[in-house]
């Protein structure tokens, strides 16, 4: 039994660290989506936006993800009550 739980941790964390070494080659051009919201952008090409992009300040960029949106409704968020 601890075997077969310590192959699946092995594995499970084998798995992330390739994400974190490779990140390319896990995550697809379905996986993310690019998203401009300013009028700006429009007209420029793929390296000007991402020049403008490095040079915004914090305010400017909002990274979303589903997995921290989840752990902050259920798991954060029983502390609080």
């Amino acid at each position: 039994m601890w075997n077969r739980l310590r192959t699946l941790a092995v594995s499970v964390f084998a798995v992330a660290w390739w994400g974190i070494l490779y990140p390319e080659l896990c995550f697809t051009e379905e996986t993310f989506e690019q998203v401009v919201v300013t009028e700006e952008f429009q007209g420029m090409t793929q390296q000007e936006i991402y020049g403008h992009l490095l040079k915004a300040s914090g305010d400017e960029i909002v990274i979303k993800s589903r997995f921290l949106e989840w752990y902050q409704e259920n798991v954060a968020g029983k502390g609080k009550e």
